[in-house]
C-alpha cells in the first residue's frame, strides 16, 4: 500500500512538472508573437522623441552661412565666428567674463555637445576639419539652432589645410536647413554617427590660438576639448581672474589638473576629488609618463585648506623659464 502511494505521488509530480514546462513554452510563444507585433508597429510609425526644454522650447532662426576664410601661414584657411553665441555674459558687476577657449576635431562631437553643460559662461572653440569630416559644420549649425544652451554659449570657428596649388582661401557657404528641430533630433544619432575624424595631422596649437583670437571676452581659460572642469568653475574663477589677469603684468592663473582611471566617476569638486585620489582612482595628470615633471607640490595643504573654506584663493609661484615662452 505504501509503495502504491509513493508511485502515485511521483506520477503526480511528473505530470505537474510537464504541465509547468508546457505552460512556459506557451508563454514564450505568445511573448515572441507580441514582440514581433510591437516591432512591426515601430517600423510603421516614427519613434517617439522626448525633447528637453532646451532642445525644443525655442528654435533659432534658419539662416544661410557665408564666411570668407582667411589664409594663415600659407598652409591653413580659417573661418572665424562661423557660429556665434547669443549671450555675452557681461553682468552688472562689471567683471570681464572668462571664456573657455578650447579646440577639437570632428570625432570629438560628443564632447563638443556636452560643453555648454560643463561651463556657465562663454565658450570659444576651434574645430579642425578636412574633406572627409566637413559635414560636422552642418551638424553643429543644427545643434546651434535647436539647442538653447549651445546657442547661448558657443562661438565656433573652423580651420582646414589648404590643398596643393590652392592660391586663395575660399568663400565658405552653407545653405539653411529645411529640417525642423523635431526632425533633426529624430535623426540626431544617425547624423552624429556619420561624422568621421580628419584623416591628417591635427594642428592643436593653431586651433587653440584660433579659439583665443575668436573669443568674445579678454580673459581666456585654455583647456583641451576632452577635459572636464570642476563644478561651477566659470563663475567661481571670474572674480579672481579679473584681479590677477589685468593685461599688463606677465601673470597667468594656473590650475591643478588630474586624470581619472577609465570607468571611474570623474570628481568635480575637491571633496570627491580627495576621495577618488585616496581610492587610487584619480592621479596627477600624466603622472604615468613623467611622475617627477607632473607632480603637484603642496597638494595635501591644498586639500586641507579647501576642506575648511570654499573661498577661491591663489598662491604665487615663481616661473623661472618664462623667457623661453616668448
Amino acid at each position: 500500500m505504501v509503495r502504491l502511494n509513493r508511485t502515485a505521488i511521483y506520477s503526480f509530480l511528473l505530470v505537474f512538472i510537464v504541465l509547468m514546462y508546457l505552460q512556459r513554452l506557451r508563454n514564450k510563444y505568445f511573448l515572441q508573437n507580441q514582440e514581433s507585433e510591437d516591432l512591426n508597429l515601430q517600423k510603421e510609425r516614427p519613434p517617439l522623441i522626448e525633447y528637453t526644454i532646451e532642445k525644443f522650447g525655442v528654435e533659432g532662426d534658419r539662416q544661410n552661412y557665408s564666411i570668407q576664410t582667411e589664409k594663415h601661414s600659407d598652409e591653413y584657411c580659417i573661418g572665424y565666428s562661423f557660429l556665434k553665441a547669443t549671450e555675452t555674459f557681461r553682468e552688472p558687476d562689471g567683471l570681464e567674463p572668462v571664456t573657455l577657449a578650447t579646440h577639437a576635431t570632428s570625432d570629438m562631437i560628443d564632447a563638443i555637445e556636452m560643453m555648454p553643460q560643463l561651463w556657465d559662461g562663454p565658450i570659444s572653440i576651434g574645430v579642425f576639419v578636412d574633406y572627409h569630416s566637413s559635414n560636422v559644420l552642418e551638424f553643429l549649425s543644427e545643434i546651434h539652432r535647436c539647442d538653447i544652451r549651445f546657442r547661448r554659449k558657443m562661438t565656433v570657428h573652423f580651420a582646414f589645410r589648404r590643398a596643393p596649388f590652392q592660391a586663395e582661401c575660399p568663400l565658405f557657404e552653407l545653405k539653411h536647413s529645411n529640417r525642423s528641430c523635431q526632425e533633426f533630433y529624430a535623426s540626431h544619432e544617425y547624423l552624429r554617427n556619420s561624422i568621421v575624424g580628419p584623416f591628417q595631422l591635427y594642428p592643436s596649437n593653431l586651433m587653440r590660438n584660433i579659439a583665443r583670437k575668436g573669443a568674445q571676452s579678454d580673459i581666456h581659460f585654455i583647456m583641451d576639448g576632452d577635459m572636464i572642469p570642476s563644478q561651477d568653475f566659470a563663475t567661481k574663477i571670474k572674480p579672481i581672474a579679473n584681479e590677477i589677469v589685468d593685461g599688463k603684468s606677465r601673470r597667468v592663473l594656473a590650475i591643478r589638473r588630474f586624470e581619472t582611471s577609465h570607468g571611474a566617476d570623474i570628481p568635480r569638486d575637491h571633496r570627491k576629488l580627495l576621495k577618488s585620489k585616496r581610492l587610487h582612482k584619480t592621479f596627477e595628470f600624466h603622472h604615468r609618463f613623467f611622475a617627477a615633471g607632473h607632480h603637484i607640490d603642496g597638494l595635501d595643504d591644498w586639500f586641507r585648506a579647501s576642506g575648511h573654506s570654499d573661498m577661491v584663493s591663489t598662491k604665487e609661484v615663481a616661473y623661472p623659464l618664462f623667457s623661453v615662452e616668448d
